[in-house]
């Protein structure tokens, strides 16, 4: 049979980090900021919605939220590394997953604490 490893997968580069979907599709984000230094990015205020937070949280924030669940929580994918990397300036982690199965929606529970 056809066997697929991750369908989605994470890693850095010398600029950023590089986030694969299923070897079509990279999306690049270059200054992201190392966990050890904990920066605020500056978003551009083209749309109303930019530069607002709920809960903490810009839009952007959510839509990276969103793409986890498709990224297998493993030790290889380092999904908690990820999460440092894309937002040293929040505490947050996963403490739940479901939908591992075939056929089965992915979800993740993430808890953001402090801020």
């Amino acid at each position: 049979g056809l066997f697929v490893g991750d369908l989605v997968r994470w890693h850095t580069t010398p600029l950023g980090l590089a986030i694969v979907n299923a070897g079509a599709s990279v999306l690049t984000l270059q200054g992201v900021a190392a966990a050890s230094s904990p920066i605020k990015p500056a978003l551009p205020k083209d749309y109303m919605v930019c530069g607002h937070t709920w809960h903490g949280l810009q839009l952007l924030d959510y839509a990276l939220l969103s793409e986890l669940p498709y990224i297998k929580p493993t030790a290889a994918n380092d999904v908690p590394g990820l999460l440092r990397s894309l937002m040293p300036h929040h505490n947050i982690s996963v403490v739940g997953t479901n939908g591992t199965g075939i056929g089965q929606r992915p979800w993740m529970e993430f808890e953001l604490t402090g801020d």
